[in-house]
């Protein structure tokens, strides 16, 4: 995988044209229940998902490994408070699911979380953000292949094209885009990836799943 770069609300997308796609999107709750495109701890974030609300976050991106808030901060003391207070919100924000969801997040309603909201540092770049990880989390299926995404959910609405802004002589990577549940899930492919065609990761919009999947 590549190093994590995605600073959305920044100067991050150079450039973006956007294809539409012909058929319908998926809704929510099918791509979120897809179960073969997400780890295995998936389902229990989604349970926490409102925590990203108590330190501002409108969008949340999903690797293998992690779910990263695409805020950056400037220094590590800047990024501790933030880390602290979402690390709060995993003890007191439990909600209970919608029922179209409760299949889905009920399981893991009981269970303390098998993440941490940490400090993480972004190779090649000068800030901070914050993070849920773990020791041996799984948060987005590993391998995971758009022509996989495509063959679950159908046709993205649009697909679009965004130049990653980057430090140093490193090339911007071109990143692709495909557009679920009238964008509240995007699954991003990288032009950088060693694996072509591959989900760099996942995007989240944050506010409409806070107020979708709860009742």
């Amino acid at each position: 995988m590549r190093p994590f770069s995605f600073v959305m609300g920044l100067a991050v997308a150079l450039a973006m044209i956007a294809y539409p796609e012909r058929g319908s999107s998926a809704e929510l709750a099918q791509v979120l229940g897809e179960r073969a495109l997400w780890g295995k701890d998936f389902p229990e974030a989604l349970t926490f998902i409102q925590a990203w609300n108590r330190v501002g976050e409108r969008t949340v991106a999903v690797f293998p490994d992690k779910i990263v808030g695409a805020s950056p901060l400037p220094s590590e003391p800047n990024a501790q408070p933030v880390a602290r207070d979402l690390s709060r919100a995993l003890t007191e924000i439990r909600p209970r699911p919608a029922t179209r969801f409760q299949s889905l997040m009920v399981p893991s309603l009981a269970a303390r979380p098998s993440f941490q909201a940490e400090v993480i540092r972004l190779p090649g770049n000068n800030s901070f953000q914050v993070a849920w990880t773990g020791p041996s989390v799984q948060f987005l299926a590993p391998n995971l292949m758009v022509t996989e995404v495509r063959q679950r959910l159908g046709e993205p609405e649009t697909v679009a094209q965004e130049v990653e802004q980057t430090e140093g002589e490193r090339r911007p990577a071109v990143l692709t885009i495909y557009v679920y549940a009238n964008g509240a899930v995007r699954f991003v492919e990288s032009d950088l990836s060693p694996r072509p065609g591959s989900v760099d990761h996942a995007r989240l919009d944050v506010p409409v799943l806070s107020s979708t999947l709860f009742q």
